[in-house]
């Protein structure tokens, strides 16, 4: 199981080092283009979640990226 974390890491990673214009991550195994980010919410559980443009749910989002993301939204 930790070589599949490693290797979904490595590649979240370099993605994220050549499109990091375009994608930014929400959390630990998931980036989501830039352009599809609304806004952020914290939810009942005390979660905070990324609103999509096109999505059919929110996503949560990693206590570590909270802090970006909103800078992120901040600038869109």
């Amino acid at each position: 199981m930790r070589v599949a974390r490693d290797l979904i890491e490595e590649s979240l990673k370099s993605l994220e080092d050549e499109f990091g214009e375009r994608f930014v991550r929400i959390h630990r195994n998931c980036l989501v283009a830039r352009g599809e980010l609304v806004e952020l919410k914290r939810g009942a559980d005390g979660h905070v979640h990324a609103i999509l443009r096109h999505g059919d749910k929110p996503l949560e989002v990693s206590r570590r990226c909270v802090t970006q993301l909103r800078d992120v939204i901040r600038r869109l």
